[in-house]
């Protein structure tokens, strides 16, 4: 639920309608949708309460002795909740009159010092996932001594993780993690419009002057090559790098997608399968995947 005073907050940088102040309100929003998603799982899964340690080979997997940090703090999400913090703690009137308060939230440079605390007398749950799929361990029971937000995460992927070692057929199973990493990054990018379109030019169009200011086709990479899938600013081949792409612009905002921040990807794909998910662009779904799939 959205506090009355991050409310009023982001009534007020809706109503500043400058791009930093736009920025900031679908940051907020994305905060806000973040936690409402992890309360309607809370709300619909059934994890029960125990405090049994984890015991592998008898399926007995216990959250509070997976180790998670890396996936679940990424780099875009603590960014995320530093703004949010920082708009918290400005005031009403300080938003509304300070100059350059929205930019100097924006760039604060706190946000560089990103650190994971991990505990090392717990499982990676990336290890965890390769020695299911391994051993061939398909059916687990998930327990937990608490039930956050973060044990809640681990859930969704652990989850996710098992309909795919439950898939014998390669080709399958590596669609499988494809489609969910991208489904995850159509509905996190778009759905927050953080490239804040104006009359066909993005934020980065309007404040940097290498990106092609008459570009209106949808592609950030035509100064490099005019991609061959583009129709009328429309693209439904599904490139994975194309997606995970942040432009430089958003980037120094926080905002950005690394492929081994995916659990999925670290616990399935090697090193070398990934770099085709990262860096082949303009290539269709059909094309990466038969690389991807071709390496043993």
């Amino acid at each position: 639920m959205v506090s009355k005073e991050l409310d009023i907050k982001m009534e007020i940088l809706k109503n500043l309608n400058t791009d930093d102040s736009r920025f900031l309100y679908r940051i907020c929003s994305a905060y806000i949708s973040y936690n409402n998603e992890m309360l309607k799982l809370k709300n619909t899964i059934n994890i029960e309460i125990n405090n049994q340690e984890t015991n592998i080979e008898k399926g007995l997997i216990n959250l509070d002795d997976i180790e998670c940090q890396k996936y679940f703090n990424t780099r875009m999400k603590q960014n995320i909740n530093r703004i949010v913090e920082s708009i918290k703690n400005v005031t009403e009137k300080e938003l509304k009159t300070k100059k350059n308060i929205c930019k100097k939230i924006i760039y604060d440079k706190k946000k560089q010092n990103i650190l994971y605390k991990s505990e090392n007398n717990k499982l990676d749950i990336v290890d965890l996932i390769k020695i299911l799929d391994k051993r061939k361990i398909k059916n687990i029971k998930i327990i937990a001594r608490n039930i956050n937000n973060e044990n809640i995460f681990k859930y969704s992927e652990l989850t996710k993780a098992l309909e795919i070692i439950k898939i014998d057929n390669v080709k399958i199973r590596n669609e499988k993690i494809y489609d969910y990493v991208y489904n995850y990054l159509c509905k996190d990018f778009i759905s927050n419009n953080y490239c804040d379109f104006i009359n066909d030019k993005c934020i980065a169009q309007r404040h940097l002057n290498f990106y092609p200011f008459t570009s209106k086709d949808g592609c950030c990479f035509k100064e490099i090559r005019k991609c061959e899938h583009l129709d009328k600013g429309m693209c439904n081949v599904e490139c994975m790098a194309c997606r995970l792409f942040a432009c430089p612009y958003l980037t120094k905002r926080g905002i950005g997608y690394w492929a081994h921040e995916f659990i999925l990807f670290d616990a399935f794909f090697s090193k070398k399968q990934r770099k085709y998910l990262v860096y082949d662009f303009y290539k269709t779904k059909e094309q990466v995947l038969e690389k991807v799939t071709s390496i043993i």
